[in-house]
């Protein structure tokens, strides 16, 4: 036990100094939960982190898996609704990744919005302003050559209030080279709440 809690105090003052140390006000709260969220993926997978994303919209990683060389690029995705802010966004992870060039890339988490209408159930009526959104999702995920993994146990991430409207707006898309590597790669989902969480 003292051999884990000194490795998990190491990854903590590994993330903090990455991040450039503490900072007040709303950055801080921001990066506050960027060193959890990275703290708590390397306990599950231990990865050597060589570079912290930290962007609006999106946090993540750039390092390699103990033992295997191949870059990891892992973003954790909050896209805002507005259809100007998804563009503003997707032209970011765009050039993010002429910046990184190659390597495995996973974007995951909350994209705001579906890429094909069976992934959305109890809306009554078809937006126009919706409609654009997934067409326009489907040009980026296209643009940048993700691919949607499969996802188990659940059809819907998203619920409304009273669960009569439901979709599925979170999701893990991977490129062809991380399939390449884990051919078996899944995502399954946990709790249940208005979003439910996924992995």
């Amino acid at each position: 036990m003292p051999t884990r809690n000194k490795e998990v105090g190491s990854i903590r003052e590994v993330v903090f100094n990455t991040m450039g140390g503490s900072s007040s006000g709303m950055e801080g709260i921001a990066k506050k939960e960027y060193r959890r969220w990275i703290t708590m993926f390397m306990r599950a997978k231990p990865i050597h982190i060589e570079r912290c994303i930290f962007k609006d919209g999106y946090l993540g990683i750039k390092g390699c898996k103990k033992g295997d060389s191949s870059p990891m690029i892992i973003l954790n995705i909050y896209s805002l609704c507005a259809l100007s802010d998804k563009r503003i966004l997707w032209e970011r992870w765009k050039g993010l990744r002429s910046t990184i060039g190659i390597g495995l890339w996973c974007l995951i988490q909350n994209f705001n919005v579906v890429h094909e209408w069976e992934e959305t159930r109890g809306v009554k009526g078809v937006l126009i302003s919706d409609s654009i959104k997934m067409m326009e999702f489907n040009r980026f995920i296209d643009d940048v050559n993700l691919l949607d993994i499969p996802l188990s146990s659940q059809r819907f991430t998203w619920f409304n209030s009273s669960g009569n409207v439901v979709s599925r707006i979170d999701k893990c898309l991977v490129n062809l080279e991380w399939l390449t590597l884990r051919p078996h790669s899944t995502q399954y989902v946990l709790n249940r709440s208005f979003h439910i969480t996924i992995h």
